[in-house]
């Protein structure tokens, strides 16, 4: 799978990489693990949990995001206004990966591949503080990188 260069442009237009980041390895897909066995990430069934439903700009942000790990509309499902506690819920009972968007979850480490209970879930600021934050869009982007660009 490759990224479209206009696609990664459009995302990362203002993201500037210290030389020595900037030097490609090759990066294991990760798997995740459920009750009925492996599942590869590679199925990019999502679940896009937000604490709020995104402004516009918000949303033309994450379609940004999506289209450079080349995930489409069909790919995944979003859910709005998602409290901790449904949160915590879903995380026991769904079996798709879970990005969760200006949720927090205790104890869970942000912008990176967790495995819990029956899903995995990547814990993530929301859309406008990551919009505006280049060191968190590098952080969002290498978490996204290392599972689904090949």
């Amino acid at each position: 799978m490759q990224i479209e260069p206009e696609a990664l442009a459009a995302l990362f237009e203002t993201l500037i990489v210290p030389i020595e980041n900037s030097v490609g390895k090759e990066v294991e897909k990760e798997t995740i693990t459920i009750q009925e066995g492996e599942h590869d990430v590679d199925e990019k069934k999502l679940s896009l949990i937000f604490a709020e439903k995104p402004s516009q700009e918000e949303e033309a942000f994450l379609s940004k995001i999506l289209q450079a790990i080349q995930i489409k509309e069909d790919d995944f499902e979003k859910k709005f206004h998602v409290s901790v506690e449904i949160c915590k819920e879903m995380m026991q009972t769904n079996k798709t990966l879970m990005v969760t968007w200006g949720i927090e979850l205790p104890g869970n480490e942000k912008y990176k591949l967790i495995q819990n209970h029956n899903a995995g879930v990547i814990v993530c600021d929301d859309l406008g503080k990551i919009q505006a934050d280049t060191a968190l869009k590098t952080k969002l982007w290498n978490c996204l990188k290392a599972i689904f660009v090949k």
